[in-house]
């Protein structure tokens, strides 16, 4: 998605067959025609200002549409990811863990919360550990409802060795229930 260029520059990318007005009614919305024109364009970014660009995107949708923050966390999680704010990328890929979850995209709920665990080890508030107990528990759960049992044992066994490594006896605890749960 491209916005914020001048119409000249527009005009003449959208010319090249480059990009394309986007599918929304605004007329400030632009799309790449091909992902790999996208992904040239990216790839030419420097390391920081790439990092800068996601973190600028996310702010300006929250800007823009507050309600993206409901509906759309996983746009968010991913721009927060990249921007580098491990902590908003963590609330954002929990959240977006647990919508696709009520949702019964269990998928793309397994990949929300396996950005949210990756990203976890990097916060240093202890004040997330029952977050990060529910991304845990979000994982496993869409993993078993899905009916791959093996998978979230090792889940499990994960949530354990967090648990262990952070010195949480009581997560620890929950995860060996549900270990003997799961394996049941």
């Amino acid at each position: 998605c491209m916005t914020a260029a001048p119409p000249a520059v527009l005009a003449l990318l959208e010319a090249a067959s480059l990009i394309r007005p986007g599918e929304s009614a605004s007329e400030a919305e632009y799309r790449f025609k091909h992902t790999l024109i996208q992904e040239t364009a990216y790839a030419g970014l420097l390391r920081e200002r790439r990092i800068e660009l996601h973190r600028q995107v996310a702010e300006a949708i929250l800007l823009v549409n507050p309600e993206a923050a409901m509906y759309q966390p996983a746009v968010l999680a991913f721009h927060y990811y990249h921007g580098g704010d491990d902590d908003r990328a963590f609330r954002f890929a929990l959240r977006a863990g647990h919508l696709a979850r009520r949702n019964y995209a269990h998928a793309e709920a397994v990949a929300n919360y396996d950005l949210a665990l990756e990203v976890a080890p990097r916060l240093a508030s202890t004040a997330l550990a029952p977050q990060i107990r529910e991304a845990f528990i979000g994982k496993g759960t869409a993993l078993e409802i899905s009916g791959h049992h093996p998978e979230a044992q090792r889940v499990y066994r994960s949530m354990e060795t967090f648990a262990r490594e952070t010195g949480d006896p009581a997560l620890e605890a929950d995860a060996l229930n549900r270990l003997a749960t799961a394996a049941t």
